[in-house]
């Protein structure tokens, strides 16, 4: 894997969901927006509720983001929704299994923070794409131009109209 940590065309992401659970909805339009970006979906959180209000149980969910994470053929983790459940789950993660883009926002920021105290890796701080409503075209352009811009002098501009 390159030093970069920006993903493009032909490149392999992960889909999960370290926190609350996502709908069949919201994980079709994550892996429906993510493949029109010519991205390739490697593995994706089951949908649905399957312990409470919770993906799935702790150990379940830290063993899927801990494959996704070690993968090696994975360039970019994208959490599905964020949720109490990711700080469950946040002290047992291996970070050192993978050097890779982490893309979240709200309790997924556990993950973003254990993250670079572990390894000093920054993440992206942007829209879980299984949350329901789905991004708006504006921000998830955004996203798309961050995410291939990684790491790189850029500027991305914001819709006057965008909510922030």
């Amino acid at each position: 894997m390159s030093g970069s940590l920006s993903v493009g065309p032909g490149d392999s992401v992960a889909l999960v969901s370290p926190g609350s659970s996502t709908t069949a909805r919201g994980v079709a339009f994550a892996r429906r927006l993510v493949e029109s970006w010519g991205l390739r979906v490697s593995s994706v959180s089951t949908p649905s509720p399957r312990h409470g209000y919770l993906a799935a149980t702790d150990a379940e969910r830290l063993a899927e983001f801990q494959a996704a994470w070690s993968d090696p053929d994975v360039r970019a983790v994208l959490c599905l929704r964020g949720g109490y459940g990711c700080q469950r789950i946040v002290d047992d993660l291996d970070w050192s299994a993978g050097r890779k883009l982490l893309v979240g926002f709200s309790d997924v920021t556990a993950l973003h923070l254990s993250l670079y105290t572990a390894l000093g890796l920054p993440s992206l701080h942007g829209p879980c794409l299984g949350a329901e409503p789905a991004a708006s075209s504006d921000a998830a352009e955004s996203l798309r131009l961050a995410m291939t811009s990684f790491g790189t002098a850029g500027r991305i501009a914001v819709g006057a109209d965008e909510p922030t």
